[in-house]
């Protein structure tokens, strides 16, 4: 089928047999991104990307090896019409896609431009290897004669992980220590002044009581003291 395709599509394009131009410095079919991380039950994108090197085209016929067992393609891939003639071809059995375009005019000139975009779903973790063929690849020139370009074909890279394991852990409550409260001077009216008097008069109401026994003590002595002087003094002088 992929035979047929590309006879069609060329004998569209050119008459005659394609010979390898010497003249020519070949054309370049890269992949993008050609390195990358992505996890397993996710999908992705890879652009191919075509060089001409400044020469104008008929035909492509593109040859993607993919490891199938890390990964399956997803769908029908985009493109940006750059070769109206289009076919594309996946088998997820043997990890192979076939893109064939062509143009039946005066041909194309690629300047480092996506001919097609594919979606990819990744199986399982591993180190998944894309490849162009450049052996099994065509890129025919569009001089009249069906030259057959070099090629220069590129490889990409990509690292397929399980999905991370998320482990929520409760967040510690932060501690709030406030600042000890300011002692403000306590104000007295004038009522607490007086509740404060006559509580203090209370507590020395009873040392108040003891000086005024002791006072009475010392009256009652100095009354008997003063009588015995007395008599002291009218003895001596009736003795005379």
């Amino acid at each position: 089928m992929r035979v047929i395709l590309f006879i069609t599509i060329l004998s569209l394009a050119v008459f005659g047999f394609p010979t390898l131009a010497e003249e020519n410095s070949g054309a370049t079919l890269s992949l993008s991104p050609s390195a990358d991380n992505f996890t397993v039950g996710s999908e992705f994108e890879v652009a191919v990307i075509l060089d001409t090197g400044g020469q104008a085209i008929n035909v492509i016929d593109v040859i993607v090896y993919f490891p199938e067992d890390l990964i399956e393609a997803a769908g029908l891939p985009t493109r940006d019409g750059l070769l109206p003639l289009w076919q594309f071809n996946a088998s997820n059995e043997k990890g192979e896609i076939n893109i064939v375009g062509g143009e039946r005019q005066s041909g194309v000139i690629a300047s480092n431009s996506e001919i097609t975009r594919i979606r990819f779903k990744v199986k399982k973790e591993g180190k998944a290897i894309l490849k162009i063929s450049s052996k099994n690849s065509n890129i025919i020139a569009a001089d009249g004669f069906g030259t057959q370009i070099s090629i220069k074909a590129g490889q990409a890279y990509y690292s397929l992980t399980s999905e991370p394991v998320i482990i929520e852990t409760p967040e510690t409550p932060k501690l709030e220590v406030e600042p000890p409260a300011e002692v403000q001077p306590r104000e007295f009216s004038p009522r607490e002044e007086l509740k404060a008097a006559v509580s203090n008069f209370v507590q020395w109401a009873p040392l108040q009581n003891t000086m005024t026994s002791i006072a009475s003590i010392l009256k009652i002595n100095f009354a008997g003291l003063f009588v015995a002087l007395a008599a002291i003094i009218y003895n001596a002088k009736k003795k005379k």
